[in-house]
């Protein structure tokens, strides 16, 4: 699948030994601009003196017509062939990460595959820590997180173990994933994260840089503020068959990416 997801973030070694000076300026004055620039203000301040500031800093370098929106759009999840690559260092342990490709950030199932990684490895009483950790002794840690952008996203595990463990992990998070395919979640475990997401949607609201933040993430993304209270009713709203209907969708070793690091 060629796209940019396949893509290095940070560039090859190449390249950057041949930027020059030119070359940031360039990329600073292509992207770097007023119709790409989210103003956004937090705490005790009113509209009118947010505005007076924005005036006073800022509305000389604006654009005097209103920046277009850009086109979102849903994108079907990225379903490369299963693969596995081992790349080789002088570690003590191997650093482990199962993939699964999932959807973008655009697309609604995002909201229940949020719940099932929380359910995976999201916390100390997470399926993965409780029987990867806390019965076999196999890892120290073991999560789970999603991550999700323009063109596709991923949910994954992410786990460090002794060689001759890892393995051991891979084989338990497959019948993990075997497990949820097969039983599906409970509504108790539902409530359970439902209410986590809850706590740290309230807690982040406490924070100011953190709203501001939040909300200038939501316009560059959805156009638009979405704010605490539409976040909180789009969780209320999720059920069980909702989650489950998501691991049936996504969750599958058929495209599980893995890549093992160490040695």
């Amino acid at each position: 699948c060629n796209t940019k997801y396949e893509h290095p973030l940070a560039c090859s070694s190449k390249a950057i030994k041949n930027y020059q000076p030119q070359d940031i300026y360039d990329y600073l004055k292509k992207h770097y601009i007023p119709q790409n620039t989210i103003i956004g203000f937090a705490g005790d301040i009113t509209v009118e003196r947010a505005e007076e500031l924005v005036a006073k800093y800022f509305l000389s370098h604006l654009l005097n017509e209103n920046a277009k929106p850009k086109q979102r759009e849903n994108v079907s999840a990225i379903k490369p062939a299963s693969s596995q690559s081992h790349v080789k260092k002088d570690t003590e342990q191997q650093h482990v990460a199962l993939a699964i490709p999932v959807c973008n950030q655009y697309h609604p199932d995002r909201h229940a595959l949020g719940i099932l990684s929380l359910l995976l490895g999201g916390d100390m009483s997470s399926r993965l820590f409780i029987n990867v950790r806390e019965k076999l002794g196999l890892v120290y840690s073991i999560h789970a997180e999603l991550e999700t952008c323009d063109i596709g996203g991923n949910l994954k595990v992410v786990f460090s173990c002794t060689p001759q463990n890892t393995q051991k992990v891979i084989d338990v998070v497959h019948r993990e994933f075997a497990t949820l395919l097969k039983e599906g979640i409970t509504q108790e475990e539902l409530n359970k994260y439902r209410n986590q997401l809850h706590i740290s949607l309230l807690f982040d609201s406490e924070v100011t840089s953190r709203v501001n933040a939040a909300a200038v993430g939501t316009v560059a993304i959805h156009n638009r503020v979405i704010t605490v209270e539409e976040k909180l009713k789009i969780i209320d709203a999720l059920t069980v068959a909702d989650i489950n209907n998501v691991i049936k969708k996504y969750i599958s070793t058929d495209n599980l990416i893995t890549v093992v690091v160490g040695k």
